[in-house]
């Protein structure tokens, strides 16, 4: 047989088992939960099905081609959208308080009487669409506000009563499943349902394709301490209690409401992130306008760097910063978890090409008229980099430069910091400092000794940046860290280039115009040359004396003639 025609059939018989393989992966149909109840329940009577727990949203999931954990109200505005789904409803979470009865001796029964109280409330983040609803509607009932609910917290929150992070309070605004919980591990625990009303969401199952589940999973569900239309645990309160909670199915009102309810929670109630960006939206609208600014910093570049090694460090520079900010936003917009980390990996990438660009830019300067393609100061830190670039982008194998101490699903939220990071931040530390120093030296030698204040200011803004958001002090880890450091860094070069520490094309004007020599330029094409050699041949004392119209020393050869002509007098 001729030999590409074996070729030719071992190519299709790969093909064919390429696809028959993806057909029983496809065959495998995945559901993807984020409460462990649930999941348990589903458990219990599902071999079909790969269930797994994941924090990524109903969205992502589905997106990825999961069937997902949702609430009736996205079911609804993603099937009244066209979507094709199937929703299988399977129990009712409701928003309430929680009160250990130990501790808190006044009486409570609705959301209003939580004003009377002393002691400190703690909210659930993740359930803020939930609970900002809830008292929305206690407060107007079916034409609420975001506002509404919005205000009530703010007034609690200004005498430092409301908490998102102490789980320790002996008040909860939580929901009746977490209640339940609580309620597990302490029996003073009393669970309440407002009777100034609150709301009820139902969860279930949304998925792309059919399923099918068991008879007795509604058993599984009150057994795993979920509630259920017609029952639940004894843990929970009587159905009667429940007369005030309402299962709310005006989808658009909610969607329309709940659209800013992180960003107004965090400014508004507890008053973080008044100066960065507070979600999603916020957070790449702040990454396309430095991505903007970034481009347009280096497109006139040209018109004011003349040395083409000292230009090209720069570019080296804005480029690592707009693929970092690049890669942050394709991040977030991602529905891979794999291709989400790898993506997070990549920050490493482009953290190492600035600091080498910086080291970089201070060889060239130095050495303006070198050959040397990588020059040896920064040769040992490349070799060390790619190592360490190795070790991060296989660290799921290995997990030495982060640590996720709950799963690799919920890697990126629940991390801790390895050998290898720590080593990635001190070679770029290194770097940085090595740059620190060299800028010194340069502003010593500068007529203008204020110099020097310029980069000790940028750098030990960036230092303590890091170190704080390293630390997860709150005003910088809640920060977002690719634009704190754009920033700055696009500042401490544009300063490096006015003060003069780096070389630029500025000011030739009063320089040609107060030289001792007489001279005038014939080409525009040789001005470039003739600027740079200025820029090399004369100190930067000589080149602010001619500026200033003063005399000094002049060198005997400072230019190359063959461009240039004296005036006769």
């Amino acid at each position: 047989m001729h030999k590409k025609i074996k070729i030719s059939i071992l190519v299709m018989l790969l093909i064919l088992l390429c696809t028959l393989f993806n057909g029983c992966m496809n065959h495998i149909k995945t559901i993807s939960v984020n409460n462990k109840d649930y999941f348990n329940a589903l458990k219990c009577d599902n071999d079909e099905y790969n269930l797994v727990i994941s924090e990524r949203s109903a969205v992502d999931n589905l997106n990825n081609g999961y069937a997902a954990q949702a609430d009736e109200l996205l079911a609804k505005s993603l099937m009244d959208s066209g979507g094709h789904y199937y929703w299988y409803p399977h129990y009712i979470t409701t928003i309430v308080i929680a009160v250990d009865t130990g501790k808190v001796k006044e009486n409570i029964n609705s959301f209003n009487s939580l004003a009377g109280v002393e002691e400190k409330i703690y909210i659930d983040s993740d359930y803020y669409n939930y609970i900002t609803a809830s008292i929305g509607y206690s407060l107007k009932k079916e034409n609420y506000r975001l506002d509404d609910a919005i205000n009530y917290l703010k007034e609690m929150e200004r005498n430092g009563r409301l908490s998102n992070s102490n789980t320790e309070l002996p008040i909860w605004i939580c929901t009746d499943t977490q209640a339940v919980k609580l309620k597990r591990g302490n029996k003073n625990i009393d669970i309440i349902i407002p009777n100034d009303g609150t709301l009820s969401f139902v969860q279930g199952i949304l998925s792309p394709y059919p399923l099918c589940f068991e008879n007795n999973l509604c058993n599984n569900i009150n057994q795993n301490d979920l509630r259920t239309y017609n029952n639940a645990s004894p843990l929970y309160p009587t159905q009667e209690k429940y007369s005030n909670a309402v299962i709310y199915t005006d989808y658009r009102h909610f969607n329309e409401q709940s659209t800013n309810v992180i960003k107004k929670m965090r400014r508004t109630v507890f008053e973080q992130r008044r100066y960065s960006t507070a979600d999603g939206q916020e957070h790449i609208l702040s990454a396309v306008f430095f991505i903007t600014l970034t481009v347009l910093w280096i497109a006139v570049l040209g018109l004011r760097v003349i040395n083409k090694r000292v230009k090209l460090s720069f570019i080296i520079i804005g480029s690592m910063l707009i693929l970092w900010l690049t890669a942050r936003c394709i991040k977030w917009q991602i529905n891979s978890p794999m291709i989400e980390r790898q993506l997070w990996y990549s920050y490493y990438l482009f953290q190492f090409g600035i600091a080498t660009g910086l080291l970089y830019l201070t060889s060239v300067t130095d050495k303006p008229s070198s050959n040397k393609i990588i020059p040896l100061r920064i040769l040992p830190f490349i070799v060390v980099e790619l190592f360490l670039l190795c070790l991060i982008y296989t660290n799921d194998y290995h997990q030495l430069d982060f640590s996720f101490y709950n799963g690799i699903e919920n890697g990126s939220s629940e991390y801790t910091y390895g050998i290898v990071y720590y080593l990635s931040m001190l070679c770029i530390g290194l770097q940085t400092f090595i740059v620190l120093l060299w800028l010194i030296v340069r502003s010593i030698k500068s007529p203008n000794k204020l110099n020097i204040f310029y980069p000790v200011t940028f750098f030990l803004l960036i230092f303590l940046y890091t170190v704080a958001y390293v630390m997860r002090l709150p005003f910088a880890f809640e920060s977002d860290m690719t634009v704190v450091i754009t920033f700055i860094i696009l500042a401490f070069m544009e300063v490096c280039l006015r003060s003069s520490l780096i070389p630029t094309n500025t000011k030739y004007k009063n320089l040609f115009k107060n030289s001792p020599l007489k001279m005038e330029i014939l080409n525009n094409y040789f001005e470039k040359e003739i600027t740079a050699n200025f820029d090399y041949c004369l100190t930067d004392k000589q080149k602010d004396s001619i500026i200033n119209g003063k005399n000094f020393d002049y060198p005997e050869k400072p230019l190359k003639y063959k461009h240039i002509r004296r005036i006769s007098d």
